[in-house]
C-alpha cells in the first residue's frame, strides 16, 4: 500500500549568512514520517497553477505556523501576518 503524501507549507527566512531561504520546522517532517506518511515541502513563490498542481497530487496538507491573513476569516488586517504564505 502506498504511503500518504502530505504537503507542508513553508516560510521564508534569512539565514545566518544573510541569504533568504525556504524553511519549515523539522518537527513537521518528523510527525508526518512517524505517522507513516511522506512529507513534501510546498515552497513559497509559486504561481497559482503550480500550487494547484502540487496540492492536487497530495493526500493532505499541514498548514505550518498558523499565520493566516485575518481578512480570510473577516477580521482586520495586521502587519504581523506574512500574507505571502497564504495560498
Amino acid at each position: 500500500m502506498a504511503l500518504p503524501v502530505i504537503g507542508i507549507t513553508t516560510k521564508r527566512q534569512i539565514n545566518a549568512y544573510g541569504f533568504p531561504e525556504i524553511a519549515v520546522a523539522e518537527a513537521y517532517f518528523q510527525a508526518v514520517s512517524k505517522a507513516n506518511g511522506l512529507p513534501v515541502l510546498i515552497p513559497l513563490g509559486l504561481s497559482q497553477d503550480q500550487i494547484h498542481e502540487i496540492v492536487s497530487s497530495l493526500d493532505g496538507v499541514i498548514f505550518s505556523g498558523g499565520d493566516v491573513e485575518p481578512q480570510a476569516y473577516g477580521a482586520e488586517p495586521t502587519p504581523k501576518v506574512n500574507g505571502e504564505r497564504n495560498m
